[in-house]
């Protein structure tokens, strides 16, 4: 960026008021960044994942509605926490300050209220600035419908919308409960909404309240957004700061979970959302728990979660998890538990044992590969349906359908009682018939991991699964 000059305004010259000056005051990169809507989406996915590094992950209490900690007085449109007794505004209720976008979860802990009411809202078209936060002085039970939450009268009609909730919720629908703590889940997941509660009957708070959820409402219901509602009707002589409880009236949000927000449940999933991933270290999460993985991006169509190595034959009959995944060429011993590879299987897909070393290695003698003048590749799919992975069982419960290569043609073996988990034994009683690959199973009978004769060469084996 230049100037020609020799102009009679030229920067400090006369005729100018101004500095002169050229300043940066934007800087974009990326290919990807070429309009203003793609200028858009970035900021949007910044502020995304800003909020999701925040622990409520950017959803609280919307400001000018209460700030949950019980000290704000109760006035017309000014909610959330009462704070004073004997006194009822027309409207009661807060709403969290942001439109949650597909699936998410919101966990509240109510300390001190009684007669709660709360939901959600689901739509295509509702709009959080559409909430306008005093619906009259008709004193509504806070929740009871759609059209008592504080949107302009038949809003939800209008905007094609859903309601899910009530007043008041189980348990707080009495003056005494204004000693104890209450808990409220607020789920959606695909179309199902949910709304589950648990009243602790204690002055304490408790730590396992989800363990002690019970399901309160359930709709089915449409539209990608959703906005979320908690409120308190008011107007008993022991409200909050009143006298007879000696909680605080609060209403504390202390759990969020949002679909953006979630790490990908798989490498697959990882895969379908960047086709140029390499293969490498990821984080996804597994039964809600967050997991360092190896993934294999380019192999066999890549998107590959690598569940085990063969290292620990000793513990490959359990059901638990064994070892900790520090490397892809770990010679420490490593597997995931029965429940994570189960996770990782989805409702269809395939397992891929491969040991490279296999085919040139004293262990390859051709007796139990090359029955039908196959040629050894050092590697089996498992084509496993509906079938859940599980290191005991044997015979039907475990995986025996089986290829060579992931595209060929799949054998179903016969399923044997003593062999567990993986099973490439042959259709007709021979030692593999050349069909599958390495005779081999995950745990047979006593615990040991091993081919028929006990020669499989393990020092690069991998075990990897991918949905379908």
């Amino acid at each position: 960026m230049g100037e020609a000059g020799g102009y009679a305004n030229q920067v400090h010259a006369s005729g100018s008021s101004l500095p002169g000056t050229m300043t940066i005051i934007n800087s974009l990169c990326g290919s990807e960044i070429t309009d203003a809507a793609d200028v858009a989406a970035a900021a949007a996915a910044a502020a995304a994942a800003a909020a999701c590094s925040d622990s409520d992950q950017g959803a609280t209490w919307r400001a000018d509605t209460g700030n949950g900690d019980g000290t704000n007085a109760w006035t017309p449109g000014v909610a959330h926490s009462r704070g004073q007794s004997n006194n009822r505004s027309p409207y009661d209720g807060s709403i969290i300050n942001t439109e949650f976008v597909g699936d998410f979860t919101v966990d509240i802990e109510i300390a001190g209220q009684t007669w709660v009411g709360g939901g959600v809202l689901f739509g295509d078209n509702i709009n959080l600035a559409d909430w306008i936060g005093n619906p009259g002085t008709s004193e509504v039970a806070y929740g009871a419908n759609c059209d008592g939450i504080g949107f302009p009268s038949g809003y939800c009609a209008s905007k094609s919308a859903t309601y899910v909730g009530g007043y008041s919720i189980p348990g707080t629908d009495n003056d005494a409960a204004s000693g104890h703590y209450h808990y409220v889940r607020i789920q959606r997941i695909g179309n199902d909404a949910k709304m589950f509660y648990w009243n602790s009957n204690s002055a304490s708070p408790t730590s396992d309240y989800a363990t002690n959820f019970v399901l309160w409402k359930y709709s089915t219901i449409a539209g990608s957004k959703s906005i979320v509602f908690m409120g308190e009707a008011g107007g008993h002589s022991n409200q909050v700061h009143a006298s007879g409880s000696s909680l605080p009236g609060t209403m504390t949000i202390i759990n969020v979970e949002r679909a953006e927000c979630r790490k990908p449940s798989s490498c697959k999933a990882i895969k379908d959302a960047n086709p140029s991933a390499t293969d490498g270290d990821y984080e996804i999460e597994i039964l809600g728990n967050d997991k360092t993985v190896y993934c294999d991006m380019t192999t066999n169509g890549g998107g590959w979660t690598m569940f085990a190595n063969a290292r620990d034959t000793s513990a490959n009959c359990q059901t638990g998890a064994s070892g900790t995944y520090t490397s892809f060429d770990q010679s420490a011993g490593y597997r995931m538990s029965d429940a994570e590879i189960q996770a990782l299987q989805g409702s269809g897909g395939k397992i891929w044992y491969a040991e490279p070393n296999y085919c040139g290695s004293s262990a390859y003698t051709g007796r139990e590969y090359t029955n039908n003048g196959h040629s050894c590749t050092g590697e089996i799919f498992f084509d496993y349906g509906t079938t859940p992975f599980a290191s005991g069982g044997g015979g039907s419960d475990s995986i025996h359908k089986c290829s060579a290569t992931i595209d060929g043609t799949y054998y179903t073996g016969p399923g044997y009682p003593s062999h567990y988990g993986l099973d490439s034994y042959a259709t007709n009683g021979v030692y593999n018939d050349g069909s599958c690959g390495m005779y081999f199973m995950w745990c047979y009978s006593s615990g040991l991991f091993r081919d028929h004769h006990n020669r499989l060469d393990i020092a690069n084996a991998h075990f990897f699964v991918r949905e379908e």
